[in-house]
């Protein structure tokens, strides 16, 4: 049972609980207008309650939907990160060290480049 249906029971069970009240206390002290402000309390605790709840079940779905989000994020990156492992080997022509691979053409680059020295494309 989620945190927003305990509250919206909760609420409902305070609001019979004050209407109840409210009667027996109307009936001892023989003031029937009790029992009319002991139904407008109570209904507004139960509407109160009900509102609250809907508000925490709300943000316990917008939690869980971050959640999702940031683990299918994660497992993107990841395996982004395995995709994309740098290659280091030395180049006999002018012995610098290649240390990324093109995403595009699939061009060893050096390590200053920003850009693929094949095709252009960014880092």
């Amino acid at each position: 049972m989620t945190l927003g249906k305990i509250c919206k029971i909760s609420g409902i069970i305070l609001g019979i609980f004050e209407v109840v009240i409210f009667c027996v206390e109307a009936i001892l002290l023989e003031q029937p207008i009790l029992v009319f402000v002991g139904f407008f309390i109570a209904y507004f605790t139960i509407l109160f309650m009900l509102i609250c709840g809907e508000a925490i079940t709300l943000l316990d779905s917008i939690h869980s939907r971050i959640y999702m989000i940031n683990y299918t994020t994660q497992e993107i990156v990841d395996k982004t990160k395995d995709e994309q492992t740098p290659v280091s080997y030395v180049n006999t022509a002018n012995q610098q060290k290649v240390t990324w691979v093109c995403k595009e053409c699939g061009t060893g680059n050096y390590q200053n480049n920003l850009y693929c020295r094949n095709c252009g494309k960014y880092k």
